[in-house]
């Protein structure tokens, strides 16, 4: 018992309330107290629908299994996706029919891979436009040929490469024809993903034959790249110098982005990301984010965004250096995603919570001003309509 009151002291001084001796014995509030410990904020656990989002999304991890039926009917999509991921699959049949195209599919996924069902609306949600339908795609079968060789040639390249990955993951036999087409695909991740592919599968001389004769031939900055590694060779990347006219680009103060969600306004840093952010008003008045998605939602993590694939892959053809600086990543700051130094391009990113491990990691270069009740409506799927660039007093 003295563990127990150690526990609920813990709770007390980081104003984690609503906890009966029984819940901090089942550990509910374990997830909370290291999210608080982490972040420096607390939160009230809280089951009710009126209780604040994050409230509620940190619940649906915290909660044992047997007490998350409730929550997925909760208003809030992203509450019902985390109860999805952890709640039995039997129960998970209402939600097949979820308003929000990514809850449905996780609850297909989850119900597909415990054989109770769930193919039919992965199928259904394969065809959807955006990353939602390449996410269900992933999830097709050999049983899905027909609807797979019509993903294959589809006009999206993102698309393209996740029913080619669902091609290779259900051993389906690929003709002299489809190789030919794999391999000048134009969205260099296909051939790399199908060599790589072809390898795997024992054929190895193969593969590295056909990766000679395609990088002998393509000047295709990434693919290029992606062969050298994967015939073992150093590649010298030519510098991927920023376009001209960026420089030239006037830095707006404010941006306004507009979703089928709302819109969300920001206010630009640029004492502290020059580069990102006149680089961010060059690539918006050019219309580059226009009609994209947003590709990763993680609930009170991030959002991400300004990925031409729709998978997190593609960026502008340019590099940015990074520009840290002491900018906190508290939620509603805006930052620029990376793999690496120096290798910003389009993708940001939007904190839906604070993460104080990610300052001074990432550049940091606007922040919402206003919007904020739009952060937690966004989900895989939500589309840019525009991003707007204002002129003082707009």
């Amino acid at each position: 018992m003295e563990t127990l009151g150690l526990v609920l002291q813990v709770y007390g001084r980081l104003g984690i309330g609503g906890l009966e001796e029984s819940d901090a014995l089942a550990g509910i509030g374990a997830p909370l107290v290291r999210y608080a410990a982490e972040t420096g904020t607390a939160t009230t656990v809280d089951y009710s629908p009126d209780a604040e989002p994050l409230a509620r999304i940190y619940a649906a991890r915290a909660l044992p299994e047997d007490r998350l039926a409730p929550l997925l009917e909760d208003p809030l999509w992203a509450v019902r996706y985390e109860a999805a991921c952890r709640i039995g699959p039997a129960l998970l049949e209402p939600l097949l029919e979820d308003p929000v195209p990514y809850v449905a599919l996780k609850a297909a996924a989850v119900m597909q891979e415990a054989g109770l069902g769930g193919g039919r609306v992965i199928r259904e949600l394969a065809l959807l436009p955006g990353p939602v339908g390449d996410q269900a795609s992933l999830l097709l079968g050999a049983e899905d040929r027909d609807i797979l060789a019509a993903l294959l040639a589809d006009d999206a390249s993102g698309r393209r490469l996740s029913a080619l990955q669902a091609w290779l993951g259900a051993a389906l036999p690929i003709d002299s024809g489809m190789d030919r087409s794999l391999l000048m695909d134009p969205y260099w991740l296909v051939p790399v993903v199908y060599l790589d592919g072809l390898a795997e599968a024992g054929d190895s001389t193969a593969a590295r034959a056909k990766a000679e004769r395609l990088i002998a031939v393509s000047d295709d900055r990434n693919l290029r790249e992606a062969l050298s590694s994967f015939l073992g060779r150093e590649y010298d990347l030519p510098d991927a110098r920023l376009p001209e006219g960026i420089e030239e680009c006037g830095c707006y103060d404010r941006v306004l982005i507009r979703t089928d969600e709302g819109d969300i306004l920001l206010d630009l840093l640029t004492d502290t990301a020059p580069v990102t952010c006149r680089a961010f008003c060059w690539l918006a008045r050019a219309g580059f984010y226009d009609g994209l998605f947003f590709h990763r939602v993680i609930p009170g993590f991030v959002a991400q965004a300004g990925c031409p694939q729709g998978n997190g892959y593609g960026g502008p053809g340019f590099s940015l250096p990074n520009e840290r600086s002491l900018v906190r990543f508290r939620r509603g700051v805006v930052g620029m995603a990376d793999s690496g130094l120096d290798t910003g391009g389009s993708q940001f990113f939007i904190m839906l919570d604070d993460h104080n491990r990610l300052d001074c990691r990432y550049t940091a270069f606007a922040s919402v001003s206003e919007g904020d009740p739009i952060l937690d409506r966004i989900v895989v799927g939500t589309r840019i309509l525009s991003v707007n660039l204002l002129q003082p007093g707009d």
